[in-house]
């Protein structure tokens, strides 16, 4: 049962607020949240999903393509999210993560940055570049103060080691924005993937 509810963020009595259930058995079913707005809120379609199973296994909300979440935070602070999950049979795979607009910052300085762990809370290294032209590679730690990448697209590789093993939590990489000096009021928007799995097509 995949209940959804819907809020926007458009002040009262303009907010809505929806919800519903769908129980059609096992199977990926896309959610695509719209508001309907007249005015430049229509850009502020925040929501929130909540996923409960009565039996069988328990069901997973998960972004098809690539996903966006608001990341308030002040000066002096920092913002964790889950960015992937990345299993056993991907052991010598590279994982490709694409960051837009990953330092929209006011007031920040070359102290902020973006930074990748793994399950484990080690910093993998990775290669990364970036439509203004700006390259990296290293532990991945990106420096992101200043807006250098205001309006830019990073795609990060990190290549997963050929003796990774992970189980539960563990096999979740995290991504985590720090703003030290910054403070970010804007949503951050990301996709990844996974590259060089070999596919069996005759066994």
């Amino acid at each position: 049962v995949l209940a959804a509810i819907w809020d926007s963020m458009v002040s009262s009595p303009d907010r809505q607020s929806c919800a519903g259930s769908l129980d059609r058995g096992p199977g990926v079913y896309p959610l695509r949240v719209l508001l309907e707005h007249t005015t430049s809120q229509r850009g502020k379609n925040k929501y929130s999903l909540r996923a409960d199973t009565t039996s069988g296994p328990p069901p997973k909300i998960y972004g098809l393509g690539d996903m966006s979440i608001a990341s308030n935070v002040e000066a002096g602070g920092a913002t964790d999210f889950y960015l992937t999950r990345v299993e056993e049979r991907n052991a010598g795979a590279v994982l490709v993560v694409e960051l837009w607009d990953p330092g929209d910052i006011s007031g920040g300085n070359g102290s902020d940055n973006v930074q990748i762990y793994d399950g484990f809370g080690s910093t993998p290294d990775c290669i990364w570049s970036a439509t203004n032209g700006n390259t990296g590679s290293g532990p991945c730690v990106i420096v992101t103060g200043g807006k250098v990448f205001n309006g830019h697209l990073i795609t990060i590789r990190i290549s997963v080691p050929d003796d990774y093993t992970c189980s539960g939590d563990s096999c979740w990489y995290q991504i985590r924005y720090n703003y030290p000096s910054g403070q970010i009021t804007d949503s951050t928007t990301w996709a990844a993937r996974i590259e060089g799995n070999p596919v069996s097509l005759v066994e």
